[in-house]
């Protein structure tokens, strides 16, 4: 097949695409449960769409300065969990009307924190100045993130499910313009080829909506108990339980969180 054939049939399959391929994911890690940050809380502004200004790690601060990332954004990971994801996963999707500002940043096929801080491994490897470029490079706008995503697919993966699983890239994942490849082995994990999804602060509201959030039976617990006790009012505090009534997913099992996570989105997809 040519190229220009094989284009205009990536391009026919993007067109076709599965709605469900909207699906972003993010956790409250571990170090969130027990840090500076009450994740009762997190979980709250959460369901109530007001999603508060992101307070970044360390590790975090320094690749956003490294790479020069505005506008205190949130960090999402595209059609899949990750292990460090911890013990709450929320699962969102863009809201059916969402307009994303044109000029908006933006999406990577990788982990950007992990990008900066040499835990992404390449052939050959890659000082800073080259990952900075690289990042520029590969930095997709918010528009199309979801084009972009859908093509990486296509040419990288026999199904999505593959992808959702975290496999690597079943073909050369030499990123177009760059000249290195990604390890599609150890010490590289999946954050290597997980596609995130970063968004302002400001721009959340009437762009993402949560779907879901799964949490331990202990977490859920402690957290409607800390729910009747917190200073909501009466009326808010009923319809934030209604909400976690129908949308929280509590697994059969703690260490399940972020395979239940997967699963759901696998089935999703399959049924999209």
């Amino acid at each position: 097949m040519g190229e220009a054939a094989k284009e205009r049939e990536l391009e026919n399959a993007c067109v076709q695409s599965n709605p469900m391929n909207k699906l972003l994911t993010r956790g409250l890690r571990h170090k969130h449960l027990h840090g500076r940050e009450d994740w009762r809380e997190l979980v709250t502004r959460a369901i109530q769409g007001k999603w508060p200004v992101p307070v970044a790690s360390p590790q975090t601060t320094q690749a956003e300065r490294g790479l020069g990332i505005p506008g205190e954004p949130y960090y999402f990971y595209v059609l899949r969990a990750e292990d460090s994801y911890g013990l709450v996963v929320f699962v969102l999707s863009e809201a059916e009307a969402a307009a994303w500002p044109a000029n908006a940043m933006g999406a990577t096929p990788f982990d950007s924190g992990g990008w900066w801080l040499g835990k992404i491994h390449t052939d050959p490897a890659l000082d800073a100045s080259a990952r900075q470029a690289a990042f520029q490079t590969l930095d997709v706008p918010l528009p199309d993130w979801q084009r972009a995503f859908e093509r990486y697919v296509l040419a990288y993966y026999g199904t999505v499910g593959d992808y959702i699983k975290g496999l690597s890239p079943g073909s050369d994942s030499t990123p177009a313009g760059t000249g290195f490849t990604f390890i599609k082995a150890q010490p590289n994990t999946a954050r290597a080829w997980t596609w995130e999804v970063r968004v302002p602060h400001g721009l959340i509201a009437g762009r993402l909506a949560l779907q879901a959030v799964y949490m331990t039976e202990v977490s859920r617990d402690e957290y409607v108990d800390w729910l009747w006790r917190s200073a909501l009012t009466d009326n808010e505090s009923y319809r934030i339980h209604r909400w976690v009534e129908d949308h929280v997913v509590v697994p059969k099992h703690d260490e399940l969180v972020v395979q239940a996570v997967n699963e759901s989105i696998a089935l999703e997809v399959a049924h999209g």
